[in-house]
């Protein structure tokens, strides 16, 4: 039975779950662990395997609690849970280090893109496994994650995994890993997609004479106040959208610009089925 699993909150815990290491310290990695942080897990719980875990730079901002490793520094794993946050690309050469941590009873959590299931629990022997898609905005308990898990996998390690990942923001399951590579193409890569429109918006707004902070804070303000709408009212958001446009308005001006063919939404279906293409090549390869 893993250890009583400590949170920062003084109050009492209650998950069971032992230590997490994230293998990765890149830009998903540490969003995950400064999620759990702000989530109320205690520093001493996380820790990061990184080639840069010596470079204090590279994790700016993390307490000195969270534990940093490097691959050749591995520590002994002993049922803890392991989440692989590493490049695509490097999850084949990776897996075979963590075999001897699936055969003492560790649990693992892959967050990587594009890279199925068959492929970890084959190269771990193991079947504790389970994939999910978070996005970055989890750093501050805003994200959305889609997950993944075969039907044999134990129920309280789903239960564990999906219990952290909800500390984390709104956990959804999916049926399959396509639809999960679809969950990469939209969530995954969306905050991309929503910092452009804010940046071009942002650009715009000092192009007409606005200063820059006040542009940046209205092009913010205004994606932040309808995207609460949109959560809050149980509008659809084409209805939502029709109740800001007035007939002949200044709404009205622009919406036709955006709709015109192929307009804003051809763009984002070519975006997203590029984005979509590339995490099954992944999966494929």
């Amino acid at each position: 039975m893993p250890e009583k699993f400590e949170e920062n909150t003084g109050q009492t815990p209650d998950v069971w779950v032992p230590d997490i290491w994230v293998i990765g310290g890149g830009k998903m990695g540490q969003a995950l662990i400064r999620g759990w942080l702000r989530a109320g897990v205690a520093a001493g719980k996380l820790g990061i395997i990184d080639p840069k875990a010596a470079d204090h730079r590279h994790f700016e901002g993390l307490p000195v609690a969270v534990k940093r490793r490097r691959p050749q520094d591995l520590p002994h794993f002993r049922h803890e849970l392991l989440v692989l946050a590493v490049k695509p690309q490097s999850l084949p050469q990776l897996l075979p280090l963590y075999q001897t941590a699936a055969l003492q009873g560790c649990w693992f959590l892959s967050v990587v893109a594009g890279q199925p299931l068959s492929l970890i629990q084959e190269q771990l022997a193991s079947v504790a496994v389970m994939r999910a898609m978070p996005n970055l905005p989890a750093a501050y308990q805003q994200g959305f994650i889609g997950c993944y898990a075969l039907p044999s996998l134990p129920s309280v390690i789903y239960q564990t995994w999906v219990g952290l990942l909800e500390k984390l923001g709104m956990v959804m399951p999916v049926e399959s890993e396509q639809q999960l590579d679809l969950v990469t193409a939209l969530s995954g890569s969306g905050p991309a997609y929503i910092f452009l429109f804010l940046e071009v918006l942002s650009a715009i707004a000092q192009e007409q004479g606005l200063p820059p902070k006040l542009a940046g804070k209205l092009a913010e303000q205004t994606l932040l106040g309808s995207a609460v709408m949109a959560s809050q009212s149980g509008v659809q958001p084409s209805l939502l959208r029709q109740q800001v446009t007035s007939p002949n308005g200044t709404t009205a001006a622009a919406l036709r610009v955006l709709m015109a063919d192929p307009g804003l939404a051809g763009l984002l279906r070519r975006a997203v089925a590029a984005a979509f293409e590339r995490a099954q090549e992944l999966r494929k390869n």
